[in-house]
């Protein structure tokens, strides 16, 4: 896996703060990356379902349920 790291005026990228449209852009793709980096642990933790102990089963239901409540914030942004 590899990563892109821009530079830039974010100021003129998002016209300050005032286009509703950018801003919407913005959050949707942070709720976008978090959902992501959650939807992979929880392939990882089913992966090793073999182990199963109890620190998986509170790590996987953590995140199980913090994918859901990303999703309601897409939903609200959108």
């Amino acid at each position: 896996m590899k990563s892109i790291t821009r530079c830039g005026d974010m100021n003129w990228m998002f016209s300050r703060g005032e286009s509703r449209l950018l801003n919407c852009i913005a959050r949707l793709s942070v709720l976008y990356e978090d959902f992501r980096v959650e939807h992979t642990a929880l392939g990882e933790i089913a992966a090793l379902s073999d182990k199963d102990g109890p620190r998986d089963r509170y790590r996987f239901l953590y995140l199980v349920r913090r994918s859901a409540v990303t999703m309601d914030e897409n939903i609200r942004v959108a």
